[in-house]
């Protein structure tokens, strides 16, 4: 279900990003209602509620708590970094940006929580 959802998620920045090329309202595609940002968000809930927990890997008992509180964890960096979507770069300058911020949401995440 996880890897389902990651894949939704895939298509919907290709969407995006098909979008931001020919110049359409790329916007109908980058927000929490797009069909395919809902579908693979519930996916992917549903991925790590079926996560059984173990004592040999103590990181999974975070990873429900990391999920539910990454997005005000997201927020709150954007704001305090007034990031804005950079449309105007290179692609490869955009994805390193994109990881950079999942590493850093997800360790601020996590030290909420230990």
């Amino acid at each position: 279900m996880i890897t389902s959802g990651i894949v939704f998620l895939i298509i919907n920045g290709l969407l995006v990003y098909h979008d931001l090329l020919l110049d359409l309202n790329w916007r109908n595609w980058a927000n929490n209602f797009s069909p395919f940002v809902m579908a693979g968000s519930l996916l992917i809930f549903a991925g790590f509620c079926k996560i059984e927990f173990t004592k040999q890997i103590r990181f999974t008992n975070y990873t429900f708590i990391i999920y539910l509180f990454h997005k005000g964890v997201l927020e709150v960096i954007q704001v305090f970094v007034g990031k804005l979507l950079p449309v105007s770069h290179e692609m490869p300058y955009i994805v390193s940006l994109i990881f950079i911020e999942v590493v850093v949401v997800f360790i601020i995440s996590l030290l909420f929580f230990l």
